[in-house]
């Protein structure tokens, strides 16, 4: 058993894992209608799967700390490939997302024990970099297994589609068993090491930051699908090639990660990297906002649909001001009808309204009959 026979298991086993956890996402708008529940409903099991793989990561690794890792990582994949297989069949919302709670939690401890047991097979040079190689499997559950998923749900249905991905994590299996040397076995975990965890400064600060990160980005990523469809009108292929550029951009990043920290070491990379999503957000928030150039144009007089984005507010009941024919020959004194426009709000919705002050259409008197000049006697 060789070690890229290894690695590369180890990769692929992280590519199920992924697209395991992410495929409700590829899939919303199929398990809503499916399974007669609201979209909310179908993220929900995006929403509870995160919050169990959360929670039961460190407690799951804690407990099968002293279980072989070949065998801990089979067992986790058959439990995945089960999972699947028994949710291709879930007649109900219920019993779907009861079966992936007990499959995300099993699945919660794949990506740790992966990286630790690269660790044990590769020299101690190569472990950076084999690591970030066996992480590429997540990065290719966003750039390849997401629109396979979005491609099968909207063609074959979501049923299908959680078959397909049973027998993915059936391959997985097979070349875990093949490419992972047995009798590998890591440091068991004690509660007293939980306590130097919290107490440990840089750890915290690094797992706050993962946190942070990943959090702003799945809260868009998961429902992607719905608002595409919503705004753009999209379908599955626009879908599947919006999760695909992110993928791939994630699958970039990893690769320049890979080569960054061979050569400068983790903590160097990790700067860097935090370095640059700082200067990123800091040129966004100094740059004016790209759809404020709409409030440059001149305000109508009337609600008006924004050119650039396409969406028109509702309609407001005013009047108009009168025309040019039945305005007085006098305009002294008279104001042009106040005009108020709110356009984008620094928001990603555009919208215009006017409220003009409509003129009044009745002639003022004359001042020389208001004077009481030229009245007949």
């Amino acid at each position: 058993m060789s070690a890229p026979l290894a690695a590369f298991a180890l990769m692929f086993g992280n590519f199920v894992i992924g697209v395991a956890i992410l495929a409700p996402a590829g899939m919303l708008g199929e398990l809503a209608q499916g399974l007669a529940v609201t979209i909310r409903d179908a993220g929900m099991l995006v929403t509870f799967g995160a919050v169990v793989l959360c929670v039961g990561s460190p407690l799951v690794t804690w407990a099968t700390s002293r279980v072989a890792r070949r065998t801990l990582l089979s067992a986790t994949v058959a439990v995945v490939a089960l999972g699947h297989a028994a949710s291709a069949f879930a007649p109900n919302y219920g019993t779907l997302l009861a079966l992936r709670l007990v499959m995300v939690a099993v699945a919660a401890i794949y990506a740790p024990q992966a990286a630790s047991t690269i660790a044990l097979i590769v020299p101690a040079k190569a472990r950076p970099s084999a690591i970030a190689f066996v992480f590429l499997g997540w990065s290719l559950a966003l750039a390849a297994g997401l629109p396979l998923v979005t491609f099968l749900a909207a063609h074959l249905g979501w049923r299908a589609a959680y078959g397909v991905l049973a027998a993915l994590a059936i391959l997985s299996l097979l070349l875990l068993l093949l490419g992972v040397p047995g009798g590998l076995a890591g440091g068991a975990v004690s509660l007293r090491s939980w306590g130097r965890i919290l107490r440990n400064g840089p750890i915290i600060l690094l797992l706050l930051i993962t946190a942070l990160t990943t959090s702003a980005l799945f809260v868009i990523f998961t429902y992607l699908g719905p608002l595409l469809q919503t705004l753009l009108d999209a379908g599955p292929r626009t879908i599947g090639t919006f999760f695909a550029l992110f993928g791939v951009a994630g699958f970039i990043g990893n690769v320049l990660a890979t080569r960054v920290v061979t050569r400068l070491g983790a903590f160097a990379t990790s700067f860097i990297f935090i370095l640059r999503w700082s200067g990123r957000w800091v040129w966004v928030c100094s740059r004016p906002w790209p759809w404020a150039s709409c409030c440059r144009d001149s305000v109508s007089r009337r609600p008006t649909r924004c050119s650039r984005h396409g969406w028109s507010p509702p309609r407001r009941s005013f009047r108009a001001p009168p025309s040019p024919s039945t305005r007085p020959r006098s305009m002294s004194g008279r104001r042009s009808a106040r005009r108020s426009a709110a356009c984008c709000s620094r928001t990603s919705i555009c919208w215009r309204r006017a409220m003009p002050r409509p003129r009044s259409s009745a002639r003022r008197s004359p001042r020389w009959r208001s004077r009481g000049v030229g009245k007949a006697r």
